[in-house]
This record gives structure tokens, sequence and C-alpha cells, in this order.
């Protein structure tokens, strides 16, 4: 199917803003009964798939080494590889179901030119203290409300290119959140930086506590974080 409700009736919109395509779906029965659900959307590349498989990894995942990049729980394994993005649920694992998806990763069409690159700015998150599986790469408003953004959509501006990676940190026992903006421009992100800096002197904006610029790309916080736990993420 085309139709991303097919793939997500809940987050149909979601999958759109990351560039769905299209949608397969198959369940298989082995000689003894055990059955695998395979859903597989593709996007228009490889951001989009990856995109798509930080919105629905939890932190509660164990890391895989399936396609690209691969997390489970339970029965259920999540992997992208190229601009496909593959979530199977079986009856009961065994210890043949991981060899298994790595074969198909393998057997998976690989997107040529631009549409195989993954975006840069995830590389961005800082490592110490960060909460493992907690990143969110985000290119459009209803999945940054739904993966909980410190700062609403409308001071993102995503008609303006924008690109924004969420991480979880736990600093000094406290939960934190680390916002990454990325812009086309330089004048772009510093337009952006003076709306939120004018919301937060209104007290709009009380759960961001740092917000600076560095050329295209805004970075902020919010949390209880100590001044010293500020400068080790910030």
């Amino acid at each position: 199917s085309s139709n991303p409700e097919v793939a997500d009736p809940t987050n149909a919109g979601v999958l759109k803003e990351y560039g769905f395509t299209d949608f397969e779906g198959a369940t298989y029965t082995r000689d003894d009964g055990r059955k695998l659900k395979i859903k597989a959307a593709r996007f228009q590349d490889a951001s989009g798939a990856y995109g798509a498989f930080t919105f629905y990894k939890m932190p509660q995942m164990l890391n895989e080494k399936i396609g690209d990049q691969g997390s489970s729980l339970n029965e259920r394994v999540l992997f992208y590889r190229g601009n496909i993005l593959v979530d199977a649920v079986f009856q009961q694992l065994s210890a043949m179901s991981a060899a298994e998806l790595r074969e198909l990763a393998g057997d998976l069409p690989i997107p040529g030119g631009s549409t195989a690159n993954l975006p840069g700015l995830p590389a961005y998150l800082p490592k110490q203290a960060y909460i493992k599986n907690t990143a969110k790469y985000i290119v459009g408003p209803l999945a940054l409300e739904a993966d909980g953004s410190p700062l609403p959509p409308n001071y993102v501006n995503f008609d303006k290119g924008a690109e924004v990676v969420l991480g979880g940190y736990d600093l000094s026992g406290a939960h934190a959140t680390l916002m990454l903006i990325s812009y086309p421009t330089p004048q772009i992100a510093i337009s952006q930086l003076k709306q939120i800096d004018s919301a937060q002197q209104a007290h709009q904006l009380d759960s961001i506590v740092t917000a600076k610029r560095t050329g295209p790309i805004l970075v902020l916080a919010s949390g209880p974080i100590s001044v010293g736990d500020r400068k080790s993420v910030v």
C-alpha cells in the first residue's frame, strides 16, 4: 500500500513527514506452526528510514547488528537498511532469528546517490552522560510533539528547512534533554534564536534553561540542570 495509515494508523502523519512512499506486510508460518509477522516501510531516502527508526526505537531496546542499525525487545526486532524500515515480530525467538533477519537485510535494495546519505546532525550529540537509545531525528512538527520536545514546533519553524535531534542525558542523577536544531544557513539560526530568547524573557518557554548558537545549529537544554552540568552538554 502507498497509504501510510495502512502501515501505522496512529502515526500516519509522522511517516509522511519522514518521506514515506509505500508499505508491505506479510505473515510467515513455519512447519511447526510458529509465526513471524513482518512489516516493511520504504521512504524517499535513508534519512527518512533512519528517522522513523529512531521514532519507533525505545530506550529499553537492545542494540542488534542487523541492517544499518537494529534494536530488539523480547520478540520484536526493528532495523533499517538503506531507505527501508523493517519491523519483525516473532511468535517465538530461536537461535537463528537474528541470522535470518540479517539475511533479509542483505537482500534489501540499496538506494543510490544522495538518497543513501544519512543525516550528520545526530553525530553532534555529546557522548558523555547520554542515555542510550534516546536520540530522535525529527524533520516535522508531528514527530516533534510526539517525542516530547521541550520546544514547541512554532519556535523550530520546519518550513525553513529545520532538522532536529533530541537526546536524553543523566546529569548528576537528574534527567535532562538536549535539543539540536540545524538550519540551512546561520542567518536563519540567528533569527530563530532571537524568537526563542524573546519567548524566554516573556516566560513563555520556562522549560528551556540554556539556548545558544553554533553556526547554523541551535543548542538548547532543558531539565533540572546545574551550571556545571550545562557546560558539559551545551
